[in-house]
């Protein structure tokens, strides 16, 4: 009887050594056996999750990367094939892609160095209370290049607050209005929804626009680095991160939830 839940130990442990982590072991045996079968299947989860946020941010780095590095290919190709002739503006043009696509690569560098600063704040998250117009107003500083001319509807008041992390939920809702602002119309509605229990307060920014230009949410394709941000940053405070496209109204609505225990 003891070899038995040892011998499954075993089989298992080889398995995710291969990268098959689905083996959930069932806590047999003697005590000592219980408590490494339990700390095992913990284990597995966890790397299970690692691997999975691995997978999503090599998908997110190929999704932001393709369209700029195609471009700049496509161009520099042109420009330095002897067998074309082309004309000074098809030459400028070209350039012009070229700078443009450079910048934009240079932005998605920002963002991986966004998600790393996010990953190491995690480690440390400090809960305090939140003034969220406050929060909207930070956030938006975060990306006032982008959001000049940015029209934002609210039902947020001055009274309205959170508890959270103010410094990842700011980098959070930058990377919400970011990608509404960059596949909307230039407008977006804001929507704050607070409930409660008697053990958890339950928070939702849920941000709403029209698509003009849809980004790509597929599993094949990958999602965008500030998806990947706010999902990361969702996960810091026991939330989730979600962003759906209708495609019948063309609109997208992205949720960040979140829970805070009463202790």
């Amino acid at each position: 009887h003891l070899n038995r839940p040892l011998k499954a130990l075993q089989q298992a442990a080889v398995k995710v050594g291969k990268g098959d982590f689905s083996t959930k072991l069932e806590e047999e045996g003697s005590t000592e056996v219980i408590e490494v079968t339990r700390a095992f299947n913990q284990m597995s989860r966890g790397i299970a999750a690692l691997e999975n946020d691995r997978r999503l941010l090599m998908a997110g780095v190929s999704h932001d990367l393709r369209t700029p590095l195609a471009t700049i290919m496509g161009a520099s190709s042109m420009l330095a094939d002897d067998e074309i002739t082309l004309s000074d503006i098809v030459i400028k043009e070209q350039a012009s892609n070229i700078y443009e696509q450079s910048k934009i690569l240079n932005e998605h560098f920002d963002k991986v160095m966004e998600l790393s600063r996010v990953n190491k704040m995690g480690e440390n998250l400090s809960w305090q209370t939140i003034n969220l117009q406050a929060l909207l107003s930070e956030a938006k500083a975060r990306r006032q290049q982008q959001l000049t001319d940015f029209v934002i509807n609210t039902n947020i008041d001055a009274q309205t607050t959170c508890e959270g992390d103010v410094t990842l939920l700011e980098i959070a809702l930058a990377n919400m209005l970011e990608n509404a602002w960059r596949y909307g119309d230039k407008k977006v509605s804001v929507e704050f929804i607070r409930s409660s229990n008697q053990q958890k307060v339950c928070y939702q920014l849920i941000l709403t626009n029209n698509v003009i230009t849809k980004a790509q949410t597929s599993s094949d394709e990958g999602v965008g680095l500030g998806s990947i941000i706010c999902d990361v940053v969702a996960k810091f405070h026991q939330g989730t991160f979600t962003l759906t496209i209708n495609n019948e109204t063309n609109m997208a609505h992205a949720k960040l939830i979140w829970e805070k225990s009463n202790d």
